[in-house]
Order: structure tokens, then C-alpha cells, then sequence
């Protein structure tokens, strides 16, 4: 008896979720790529963009409202599957992308790939894997607009409880990365303090935080 493909277990935080996602000017249009593309019979997605600029919240959005299975694994990847590729840019080999491209090809599935800088250098000089990355539909994402990431503070914030004004968030944007990776790190090392009796909300303990964050977000 075959076994049905297994199930995508998300390695992400469980706040990726659609109204997780804060929508603004320099995003939007993000969201209404990657539906159209859901909609579409394109068999791939290539998603590429700086660390921390909201990959992996995409790709989580998408996998969480695929019709069919989404997965990790390229034997899992049966028919109307989505298949998920994340950190291209880090593969020692680029032929796992090609073979995921292959496999999904084959079973009638289809695949999403995301990674860091030009898509070209994910290939590595294989020119097949090239040739596909290149005729595939491309989300760009950039890095957050400042804007953008005081809402998101304030989101992040909100969520847990905590009320902060604008002003507190201006001033932690100012010094943080302004990567949402960099937002998420900051927001959850505050809970912390707070919720440790270091001090109250301040600009002080922000600073302070923030100071023992940098080298971790900056990676």
C-alpha cells in the first residue's frame, strides 16, 4: 500500500501566516505576485531577495493555503504538490534544485525556490539549471522600508500585549537592522527583559537590547 506524501512541516515561526503579514507601499504588490502565480499552471517560482526581507513568510503564506500537499522533499513531491526550496543560494549542490525542478515536472507537481542574490549565481555555472531559473516568474523582494518596519514593530508588540508608542518604534528602527528578521529578534528579546523584571520600556533598555542583538540579526 502506498504511502500518501508527507505532510510540509513549516520551519517557521507560527505567527507566517497571511494577517501576520504587514502590508504597505513598498509590498503589496508581493502578495498579488505570489496568488497569481498560485492561479497560474507555471510550474516554478523563483523568490530571491536579502536575508530577513520576508521570504520565508511568503513561502510560508503559500504553503499554508496550497490546495494540495506542500513539502520538503522532492520524493514526497506527487502530483499537485508544491515543493519548497529555501536557502538556494547556500546549496553545495545546484543540482538539487534541478532535480526538484525535474521531479516536479514529472509527477505534474510544482515547485517554489527562494533564496538570496541573482538566481543566476544559485546555478553555479550548470547551464540547464540556468536555463530554467531564468524562464521561471521572479519575486523580488528588497528590504524593508522604514515605514514598514515601524508597523511591523508595533504589530509585533501588539501581539504580545505590549504598548508602545510610535515614537519608541521610530527609535528602535533607527538602530536596528532593518531586516523583519531583525524586528521579530528585537521584539521577542524585550518580552523577555520585561517579562524578567530588567526594567521597564524605555528607549535605555531598547538600546540596551539591541546593543546585544547585533551581531546575531546581522548574520
Amino acid at each position: 500500500m502506498t504511502e500518501p506524501p508527507r505532510q510540509m512541516s513549516l520551519p517557521f515561526a507560527p505567527n507566517m501566516t497571511r494577517s501576520a503579514f504587514v502590508v504597505d507601499g513598498s509590498n503589496e504588490d508581493a502578495l498579488v505576485f505570489l496568488d497569481e502565480w498560485a492561479k497560474s499552471s507555471e510550474p516554478t517560482l523563483v523568490v530571491y531577495g536579502p536575508s530577513g526581507s520576508g521570504k520565508s513568510h511568503l513561502l510560508s503564506i503559500l504553503a499554508d493555503e496550497w490546495a494540495g500537499p506542500a513539502v520538503f522533499d522532492p520524493g514526497d513531491a506527487g502530483a499537485g504538490a508544491l515543493l519548497i526550496v529555501e536557502d538556494a543560494d547556500h546549496l553545495e549542490d545546484p543540482g538539487v534544485i534541478l532535480r526538484a525542478i525535474d521531479q516536479c515536472r514529472r509527477s505534474n507537481g510544482r515547485v517554489a525556490i527562494a533564496g538570496r542574490g541573482d538566481p543566476y549565481l544559485w546555478a553555479r555555472g550548470l547551464v540547464d539549471l540556468e536555463t530554467r531559473l531564468a524562464a521561471a516568474p521572479r519575486l523580488v523582494l528588497s528590504d524593508p522600508t522604514e515605514a514598514l518596519m515601524q508597523r511591523v514593530l508595533q504589530k509585533l508588540f501588539s501581539d504580545r500585549q505590549i504598548v508602545v508608542t510610535e515614537a519608541f518604534c521610530a527609535y528602535a528602527c533607527a538602530l536596528l537592522p532593518r531586516t523583519f528578521k531583525a524586528a521579530a529578534r528585537f521584539v521577542e528579546a524585550m518580552e523577555t527583559e520585561l517579562g524578567a523584571g530588567s526594567g521597564r520600556l524605555s528607549k535605555a533598555l531598547a538600546s540596551r537590547v539591541i546593543a546585544t542583538l547585533s551581531v546575531e540579526v546581522e548574520n
